[in-house]
């Protein structure tokens, strides 16, 4: 140990440490480089794929881009989805803890606590790959999204104070992350209502925003009054609504949720991507895309895994 460093000492180490700092700002451009070729591609297949928001559409992506969240009761024409939802999911039970990484014993995953073999013909993923959802999500993006994950979440009790996602935090792995939640009950102030910092999105005031924290050994995540000592209450926006809503929120912007005091939360959720986003799929694809799939649902299936990967 002591020859190396006393050759880090000598001049040949001083050319060695250039060296692996010229590599690593060379990998960092290449990465950049990458990223921005494959968001220039989303963005031109998005502009030339001519699809048209309708106007309920282009309300959500302008209070996306304006708040980071919009919320959605039954306008969208998935009354006859969310119906065959409930149906099928109210057969799931709950599955084995997967050890390792977060855990939060309060949410249980119901597909499968690790990656989802994405079925086209299943009810979640016909719900997640609805062209008009994927609309939205790329409007959002300027470009055309990736679909990187879904599952059934059930939210229950526990005897204890809130704890990991339900306390402030944003999520990790892009400047933006979109997450659709589709509500399977009804959510109420008691169940799990979810809540979010106005603005603090990528395209907000609150963007740069670092609020107090603690770290869980994962993430870093703030209470109530660390949050009050750098925002406005007015701008915490508290959601709950029947079921059937769709909640669409772009979780980099700060958020909690899943306390749930008493019955239980169940809804679908579902995260969409920009195609610069680097972090692993949670879905694995084991049967073709249908012939007659769209551009954008072809495109938001192109980064998940394959076969038995």
């Amino acid at each position: 140990m002591r020859r190396f460093w006393n050759l880090l000492a000598t001049p040949i180490g001083a050319i060695l440490m250039k060296c692996t700092y010229l590599l690593r700002r060379t990998a960092h451009t290449v990465q950049t480089l990458r990223d921005r070729l494959l968001q220039t591609r989303a963005f031109l297949a998005w502009k030339s794929s001519q699809n048209k928001l309708n106007d309920l559409q282009q309300r959500i992506v302008s209070d996306l881009d304006r708040d980071g969240i919009a919320i959605n009761v039954s306008e969208l024409g998935l009354d006859a989805q969310f119906q065959e939802l409930c149906e099928h999911s109210s057969l799931l039970k709950p599955l084995p803890k997967k050890t390792g990484g977060i855990m939060k014993p309060f949410l249980h995953k119901l597909l499968s606590e690790n990656v989802v073999d994405h079925d086209p013909e299943s009810i979640y993923g016909r719900v997640c790959l609805d062209s008009r959802l994927l609309e939205i999500a790329s409007a959002y993006f300027r470009g055309l999204c990736s679909l990187s994950e879904y599952n059934m979440w059930l939210n229950v009790p526990i005897d204890d104070s809130a704890q990991s996602s339900q306390l402030w935090h944003r999520d990790p792995g892009d400047i933006c992350l979109l997450k659709m939640f589709g509500l399977v009950t009804d959510l109420t102030p008691s169940n799990g209502s979810f809540h979010y910092l106005r603005g603090s999105h990528w395209r907000g005031p609150h963007a740069r925003l670092t609020a107090p924290s603690t770290h869980d050994g994962f993430s870093s995540r703030s209470n109530d009054e660390q949050m009050r000592q750098l925002t406005d209450e007015r701008d915490w926006i508290h959601v709950t609504g029947p079921r059937g809503t769709i909640i669409f929120a772009d979780t980099r912007g700060y958020h909690k949720g899943g306390l749930v005091q008493s019955d239980h939360r169940l809804l679908l959720a579902a995260m969409y991507t920009r195609w610069m986003y680097t972090g692993e799929s949670m879905l694995r694809q084991t049967t073709p895309l249908a012939d007659d799939a769209s551009v954008d649902q072809e495109w938001a299936l192109r980064a998940i895994r394959r076969g038995e990967e």
